[in-house]
């Protein structure tokens, strides 16, 4: 188990150590920790995506991590090997959150009931005027399975405290933890999520 919780860290799914990674809890309890449940599937997380991103690139003493919501053989599986894939390749990892954001959500929009195939994923990134090549694209492939079970070990262990729903961020400081949900009821759920976000990580 401690080599997955490793490699997630490589990926930024992760959880700080795996001492406590059965706890999602950080060893640092000096900063909070913010987990983002997502999914490119997730029309709440497309209409949110402009506001977390830009919070998160905004508030640079929060880093938060970004785990996917998906479910073996789901079609939500595709959007979770969409986020390894753009989190690992080396053409897009050092993207901007938020432009890497905008293309996963654009490649899922484009050609998601297509992806089947390593070659069909390939063909997505190139479609979407990624110049992935072969190379690096058989490598991140290789590596896939072991951050998806990193991610669906994380969701397991966050299923234990709550109904993971999308769109939905976890934030924890030492043993103090808060979920924030999207009020749909809001005149502007949006930014009434980044202000609720806001108040449980200050």
């Amino acid at each position: 188990m401690r080599s997955v919780i490793f490699m997630c860290a490589m990926l930024m799914l992760t959880l700080p150590s795996a001492s406590r990674a059965a706890h999602l809890i950080s060893d640092d309890a000096s900063k909070p920790e913010v987990i983002y449940f997502f999914s490119y599937h997730c029309s709440g997380c497309f209409a949110l995506n402009q506001y977390i991103t830009l919070y998160d690139e905004t508030n640079a003493e929060v880093a938060i991590k970004r785990v996917p919501v998906f479910s073996d053989g789901s079609k939500w599986e595709q959007g979770a090997k969409l986020h390894v894939l753009l989190n690992t390749l080396p053409e897009t990892r050092d993207m901007p959150a938020i432009q890497k954001s905008k293309l996963g959500f654009m490649i899922i929009g484009m050609v998601s009931d297509e992806m089947e195939t390593p070659e069909d994923y390939h063909n997505a990134f190139l479609a979407a005027g990624i110049n992935v090549s072969s190379s690096n694209f058989k490598l991140a492939w290789s590596e896939l399975g072991v951050y998806l079970e990193g991610a669906k070990y994380i969701l397991e262990q966050a299923g234990q405290e709550t109904q993971i729903k999308t769109p939905l961020v976890r934030v924890s400081r030492g043993n103090s933890i808060q979920w924030v949900s999207v009020n749909r009821e809001s005149d502007n759920p949006g930014i009434d999520f980044v202000q609720r976000l806001n108040g449980a990580v200050k």
